[in-house]
C-alpha cells in the first residue's frame, strides 16, 4: 500500500521510467525471520508499518548482501553525506544513481 501510494503521489511521470534487464525474486529465510523478529518489536510500539525501497550496488555486491544483508559499518563508495548507514530510496532512479543493480528492501521507518 505504502509504495502504491509513493507511485501515486509522484509528480515526475520519468520517475519509475526505468529499464529492467530481469526481476529475481530471492528469499533468505534467516534474514526474513531477523525482519519479523524486528517488526514484531515495532508493532508492539506502534510503529511496524513496512516500507518497499530500493537499495543499489555494484553487480558483484548482490550476492553477498543477499546472503549476509547489508553492513551498515561497511566503508561506503559514496560516503556518508547523511551519517552512517545503508541509504534507501523508495524511487528506483534515484537509487540507481549509485550502482547497476537494484536490490528492493522491506524496511522499517
Amino acid at each position: 500500500a505504502h509504495f502504491n501510494r509513493t507511485v501515486r503521489l509522484s509528480d515526475d511521470d520519468t520517475i519509475f521510467n526505468f529499464n529492467t534487464d530481469k526481476v529475481d525474486i530471492i528469499q533468505n529465510p534467516t534474514l526474513e525471520g531477523y525482519f519479523y523478529a524486528k517488526k514484531a518489536e515495532f508493532d508492539l510500539l506502534g510503529k511496524g508499518d513496512e516500507i518497499l525501497a530500493f537499495h543499489a550496488t555494484g553487480e558483484p555486491n548482490v550476492d553477498s548482501i543477499l546472503k549476509n544483508n547489508l553492513d551498515p559499518n561497511r566503508t561506503p563508495v559514496h560516503g556518508r553525506r547523511h551519517g552512517r548507514g545503508c541509504y534507501f530510496s523508495e524511487f528506483p532512479n534515484y537509487s540507481a544513481i549509485y550502482g547497476n543493480s537494484l536490490i528492493i528492501f522491506r524496511v522499517l521507518p
